[in-house]
């Protein structure tokens, strides 16, 4: 019997899981991709001798009693082969000259907080516990992370995300009664996303399940890109698509920019659905996407980045600082934080004696369409990269002080560079914000108006991110699985 032939419209992560979890099936795959290497956002790119790492801050999955990790493993992403690299904390915020970090230890971030703010010792113990059972959900609870807990403590667990999830990051740190504390919660991930967005990241990162694959971005992109074709899939690069065609509602196969067409038996689509939906295929956003896309609460972001290199020895800090952006600045950089972090755990990525910094900026999304608009005019779009180039590096020299004079711009980029290299319509790097008191978004991976496509997109789902999108490559396959499966009824 004759393999179905599944095509494959983008190369990243959706897109390789995707083709990899189709294979493990026994279908033929395909994966047109319209630049040189696979990846999408899990890439990285090379300047002035520096490797600049565009995608992973932490990788949600690298305990390996978490159920994340098995996928990754089947993906190539992660496996004994790999060294995971850990830090003592995920990131320290500092305001006025007072600092607090979130600790591998839950227990010791709740002690550092009580030793600021004694009066708030209540909301603190509550946090404290409840990110512990958090982490039973996930199957790395206990003392060594590696428990699923019993049902009390998942009840718990369910209780705690119930009750966070009724406010948005900045509501909860209103709680507090220490300034410090008030904006730690909503320094690193934004103002509007769910509490229970941030409960979860700390339930991962305290339960040694958000580190770093060693390499970074573009190396697991490798790994992934790796496993796909030694499962026999066949990766097409510089193939851009430029039509879906389709005969009786049944979509039969693509025409590329290249003039050629491919026929396939399924076609899966990876990117921004507002990138497909009236442009390669001509009918209307289907209404669950619609839904969400005009909604105020399932926001979009994007963000604005820098990188700079530095003397190693200048560098007086390790991992990822977070932030306030001063007054006089705000209006350039269109945001009130901004992440800073080193990179001197990855050992290539600067020549020896040097650091890379890197800055990151979220920007919501009339900023981020204001950024991709201009980028239609280069003259003014370079004009403006100059200015915001310029405000990140007086930023990192006021704020790091041992830094005045000692860092050189090595490249700068915005939504517009995401529009531009992923295909998502305001350079969203991820779909959209988790909000408070909504439930979670899970959109079908069958586009019920055309026969045969599919969808694998990080945007069938919030906030995205690598594990999700992944995921969503697997969900696509389940589907045309599933589908295959009543045919044969």
């Amino acid at each position: 019997m004759k393999k179905n032939e599944i095509l494959i419209l983008g190369g990243g992560v959706a897109g390789i899981s995707a083709g990899i979890y189709a294979l493990r099936h026994g279908f033929n795959v395909t994966i047109a991709e319209q630049h040189n290497i696979a990846g999408g956002n899990l890439t990285g790119w090379n300047r002035g001798g520096f490797h600049i790492d565009n995608c992973i801050h932490w990788l949600t999955g690298t305990n390996p009693h978490s159920g994340l990790y098995k996928m990754w493993e089947e993906l190539g992403a992660l496996g004994d082969d790999i060294k995971i690299v850990k830090s003592d904390k995920l990131y320290t915020y500092e305001k006025d000259g007072r600092s607090l970090s979130l600790w591998r230890s839950i227990d010791k971030t709740a002690r550092d907080m009580l030793a600021l703010s004694p009066d708030d010792a209540k909301t603190i113990k509550k946090f404290r516990r409840a990110v512990k059972n958090i982490m039973f959900i996930n199957g790395i609870g206990g003392k060594k992370h590696d428990k699923s807990g019993n049902i009390f403590n998942k009840m718990a667990a369910l209780s705690a995300i119930l009750s966070f999830n009724r406010m948005t990051v900045v509501e909860y740190g209103n709680k507090y009664k220490d300034p410090l504390l008030r904006e730690f919660f909503n320094s690193l991930i934004g103002p509007d996303f769910s509490m229970a967005a941030f409960a979860y990241v700390a339930a991962t990162y305290c339960g040694d399940n958000g580190d770093l694959p060693e390499g970074g971005s573009i190396a697991m992109a490798e790994h992934m890109t790796e496993r796909f074709k030694s499962l026999g899939g066949k990766l097409l690069t510089r193939k851009k698509a430029e039509t879906i065609n389709v005969e009786n509602n049944v979509a039969t196969s693509v025409t590329f920019e290249d003039g050629e067409t491919i026929k396939a038996d399924k076609i899966i689509v990876t990117f921004d659905p507002k990138m497909l939906f009236g442009k390669l295929l001509n009918i209307r956003l289907p209404k669950p996407f619609r839904k969400v896309y005009e909604s105020r609460a399932f926001k979009r972001f994007s963000s604005i980045h820098a990188a700079f290199a530095a003397d190693a020895k200048d560098v007086p800090f390790k991992g990822t600082l977070v932030v306030d952006i001063p007054e006089d600045l705000q209006d350039i950089l269109m945001a009130k934080s901004c992440i800073i972090r080193e990179f001197s755990h990855e050992k290539k990525y600067s020549p020896e004696g040097k650091n890379i910094l890197q800055t990151m900026i979220y920007v919501n999304e009339e900023h981020a369409k204001g950024l991709v608009e201009l980028s239609k005019n280069r003259k003014l779009y370079k004009e403006k990269k100059e200015l915001l180039k310029a405000a990140q590096q007086e930023l990192i020299e006021r704020q790091v002080p041992a830094l005045k004079g000692k860092i050189k711009e090595l490249d700068t980029w915005t939504p517009a560079s995401y529009a531009r290299y992923v295909g998502s319509e305001i350079g969203s790097f991820m779909s959209f914000v988790m909000p408070a008191k909504k439930k979670p978004l899970s959109i079908a991976s069958k586009v019920k108006e055309i026969g045969n496509l599919f969808l694998a997109t990080q945007w069938q789902t919030a906030p995205g991110g690598l594990p999700m999108a992944a995921n969503a490559g697997k969900r696509a396959v389940e589907a045309i699985e599933k589908e295959e499966r009543r045919k044969e009824k």
